[in-house]
Parts: structure tokens; C-alpha cells; sequence
């Protein structure tokens, strides 16, 4: 004889199915696989949780403790809001044998996947599959789920019992009526043997012995039927105890059974609660101190990332003062190369001043040779003549010696603003490679701080969830 058994909330489970199941006729979102349902089913010890999505899913798994989950992360994925209503998240209270609750969640990384977290209620295994556009995850609790009595049974054991009490009761009644019926007959035939008692008194003698014949045989009828009567009675009143302590009887057997697999099912549903409480007051206290150590965690990593990102902030301040700078040294090598490219005009101007003048020079020169070899065998006049073109021509070598003298400075202070000019681009090329280099750096720095501070805000976030969790699978 067996009471229910502790089986969970089937009706519960399928109606949280059939609705969570039902999805947007969306076959995409964006070229994203669309999570649309999350069904969840217990049967034969087990239970399965079927993520559905629209197109063929690309998934990870992995386990995590404290407590135990299987978590499943589907990529190039959104949470379609049929699963999360107005939420970036959903919950799922199963509270079955082997898994309690599940969640799904859009990731808020930047990698636009959905994650999907069973948390087991014991001990397990699990086994995941993609099953065409879904992905199946089937959760067994390791100890079998504790069998509990059967009231059907039970009751058609007290009905069968109730049957022959009231079918020996019945036999009971019958035996009765027959006595009274043995007793009746039997007052019957003591009356008529007191009335042929009366008559033989006040008949003859030979009417009196047929009289006392007939008494006699009267009496031996009243004390047949007084027999008969006694015996049908104690018939009855048999018949009667025996219905009664049958009954008695079944019903103390039926009620000790009872009695004792109440006890049993008690006792073993007494250390099952006592049990999870222990598990569950423990994989509290395991949440508790994993989501401290996370939180911890979370704060170095925040404390870090700001750190970074201070780092980061003044790497790009001086990054931004040593860009300044290079502009200004551009500036100023921009002006220098204007310098040297006027101060190189001016020389080209000069030296082509000092070439035409080398060749007024030369042509002097020339002309003075001429005069001087027209005069020479001329008179008095012909040798001041020839002086005087001796003057010129001196004359005009010193002028022809000046030219040459500006022409040489003129290319050099063309070949130094050449050169100058050069250097300063090359500074400034530099200065300019290395200020975008710095900015480089500091944009890759605060990237980097920017991603340290996104990272320990999932943690924090994650350890608040664990924590939630296990509240609430302690207050369940």
C-alpha cells in the first residue's frame, strides 16, 4: 500500500512550455539565429530542456560549480522578446528532480550570443545536441528519485475490505432474522403445548393421554424449536463476531500498513528536506563565497581598468602635448624650408647676376685685347690708349673674380638651404611618426581599458546572478 508520489509540477512544466515555445514566424533577425522558445519537459528521470531557434546553431558548452551548471552559449544569436517579454533575460523555476531552474540571456559583450544556464538541483550528468534548428540539453540526476505509496491501491484495498464487512455484516443480519424466527416458532409451539396443557386438565382420561401425548410431543417441538432458535442465535452472534473482527481485522491491517509506509514516506521525505536544505544551505554558502571571490575579482578588475584607463587618458595627454609639439616643429620646419627656398632663390638670383656680370667681364676683357693689340704699334697716344685698356682689363678680371666669388657663395647658401630645408622635413616626418604612433598606442589603451572595464562589469554581473540564484534556490 503506497502514497502519491512526489512528482513534479508536470502541468506547471508544460504550460511554461507552451509558452515559452511559441516564437516570431521570423525565420531570421539580421542574419542571426533567433532563440524563440525555451521548452522545458521531466519524464522517466529525466529532464530535457530544448532550445529552439531559427536556423542551424553554432553552440558552445561548459560546465561551472557553485552551484553546478551547464551552460550553453549559442552564437550569432538574439533572444527573441516572445522568451524575455520587456527583459534582457529570463527565468525558468523547474524544480525537479534533477534540474531547478533555467535561464536565458542575452549576452551584453558585444558578441552577440545568447546563453542558456541549467542549474542542476543534484549531482548529475548531462548530455547536449544539436537536434536540426534546436539544441537539446537532457539533465540525469545521479541517485534515483525516492518512490512514494500508492493511494489508488491503498484504497481499493480498504474498498475490498469495506465489501466483506458489509457482505459478512449482511450474513450476519440473516442468521439474526432466522433466530428470531427460530424463537417466534418456538414461542408459537410453547403456546400451543400450554394450551393442550390447559385442555388435557379439563378433559377425559382418554382424551388426556391423547392430550398429554399431544403436549409431549408439542413440548418436544417448543424445546426442537428452542434449539433450533438457540443454535441460529449463536449462529448469528458467530457469524456476527466473525464479520466484526474480520473487519476489524483488515482495517487494523490495512491501517498498519498505511500507517507504517506514512512512516516510511515521511522518514525518507524527512532526510530528502533535510537533505536539500543541507545541499542547498551548503551550495548557498559555495554561491556566497564564489560570488564574493568574483565580486573581489570584479573590483580588481574594475580597479585595474580604471587604472588602465587613467594610464590610457594620460598616455593620450601626452601623446596630444608631444602632437602638439611635432606641429609645432613642423610649423617651424615649414617655415625654415620657406627660409632656405628664399635664401636659395636669392643665391640663384646672384649667381645668375654673377654670370651675366663674368660675361660683361669677359666681353670687357676681350674688347681690352682687341684696343690693346690695335694700339701697339701706334704712338704716344696708342700707349695711354693701351694703359688705359690694361685698367680695364684689370678692371674687369676683378669684376669677372667678384662674379665668380658670388656665384660659388650663391651654391653653397643654395646647397646649406637645401640641406636645412631637408633636415627639417625629415624632423618633422618623424616627430609627426612618432606623435601618430603615441595616438596609436593611447587609442589601443584606452580600447584595451575600455574592454578590462566591460569584462569585470559581465563579472560583477554574473556573480550578482549566482547570487540571486542561490537565494532563491535556498528559498525554494
Amino acid at each position: 500500500m503506497r502514497f502519491p508520489s512526489r512528482v513534479p509540477n508536470l502541468l506547471v512544466l508544460a504550460a511554461a512550455a507552451a509558452l515559452v515555445a511559441i516564437g516570431s514566424p521570423s525565420a531570421y533577425a539580421g542574419g542571426k539565429n533567433q532563440i524563440r522558445g525555451v521548452a522545458i519537459r521531466d519524464e522517466a528521470g529525466a529532464t530535457t530542456v530544448r532550445i529552439q531557434g531559427s536556423g542551424t546553431p553554432t553552440f558552445t558548452v561548459y560546465k561551472l560549480e557553485r552551484p553546478t551548471r551547464v551552460v550553453v552559449d549559442v552564437a550569432q544569436a538574439t533572444l527573441d522578446r516572445s522568451v524575455r517579454g520587456d527583459e534582457p533575460s529570463a527565468t525558468f523555476a523547474v524544480n525537479s528532480w534533477s534540474v531547478s531552474q533555467v535561464a536565458a540571456m542575452a549576452m551584453e559583450d558585444g558578441s552577440t550570443s545568447v546563453r542558456v544556464v541549467v542549474t542542476m538541483a543534484r549531482p548529475g550528468r548531462y548530455d547536449v545536441k544539436a537536434d536540426g534548428k534546436d539544441v537539446v540539453v537532457k539533465v540525469f540526476a545521479r541517485d534515483a528519485a525516492p518512490k512514494a505509496a500508492d493511494t489508488a491501491q491503498l484504497e481499493s484495498e480498504l474498498e475490498a475490505a469495506r465489501a466483506e464487512a458489509r457482505a459478512a455484516q449482511r450474513i450476519a443480519e440473516s442468521e439474526q432474522k432466522k433466530a428470531k424466527d427460530a424463537v417466534a416458532a418456538a414461542a408459537a409451539a410453547k403456546k400451543v403445548a400450554d394450551d393442550a396443557t390447559r385442555a388435557a386438565a379439563s378433559a377425559s382420561s382418554s382424551e388426556r393421554t391423547s392430550a398429554d401425548q399431544r403436549v409431549a410431543e408439542a413440548k418436544a417441538e417448543a424445546a426442537r424449536a428452542r434449539a433450533a432458535a438457540e443454535k441460529a442465535e449463536a449462529s448469528a452472534r458467530a457469524a456476527t463476531q466473525r464479520a466484526e473482527l474480520s473487519v476489524a481485522e483488515e482495517v487494523a491491517r490495512a491501517r498498519a500498513a498505511a500507517d507504517a509506509e506514512i512512516a516510511k514516506v515521511k522518514t525518507a521525505a524527512t532526510a530528502e528536506v533535510a537533505k536539500a536544505k543541507t545541499d542547498a544551505d551548503a551550495e548557498v554558502a559555495k554561491a556566497r563565497a564564489a560570488a564574493a571571490v568574483d565580486r573581489a575579482a570584479a573590483e580588481r578588475d574594475r580597479e585595474a581598468a580604471a587604472k588602465a584607463r587613467a594610464d590610457a587618458e594620460r598616455t593620450m595627454a601626452d601623446a596630444k602635448t608631444k602632437l602638439a609639439g611635432v606641429e609645432r616643429a613642423r610649423d617651424e620646419a615649414r617655415a625654415a624650408a620657406a627660409k632656405a627656398e628664399e635664401r636659395e632663390r636669392g643665391a640663384r638670383t646672384a649667381e645668375q647676376k654673377a654670370a651675366a656680370e663674368r660675361k660683361a667681364a669677359q666681353d670687357a676683357v676681350a674688347q681690352a685685347e682687341a684696343e690693346r693689340s690695335k694700339a701697339a704699334g701706334a704712338s704716344t697716344d696708342a700707349v695711354k690708349a693701351r694703359a688705359a685698356a690694361d685698367e680695364k682689363i684689370k678692371d674687369a678680371e676683378a669684376r669677372l673674380a667678384r662674379a665668380e666669388a658670388a656665384r660659388v657663395a650663391a651654391e653653397k647658401a643654395r646647397k646649406d638651404a637645401e640641406r636645412t630645408a631637408g633636415l627639417a622635413r625629415e624632423e618633422a616626418e618623424r616627430a609627426t611618426a612618432a606623435a601618430r604612433k603615441d595616438a596609436a598606442a593611447a587609442q589601443s589603451a584606452i580600447a584595451a581599458a575600455a574592454t578590462a572595464r566591460s569584462q569585470a562589469d559581465a563579472a560583477t554581473r554574473e556573480a550578482n546572478a549566482q547570487r540571486a540564484a542561490a537565494e532563491s534556490q535556498r528559498a525554494a
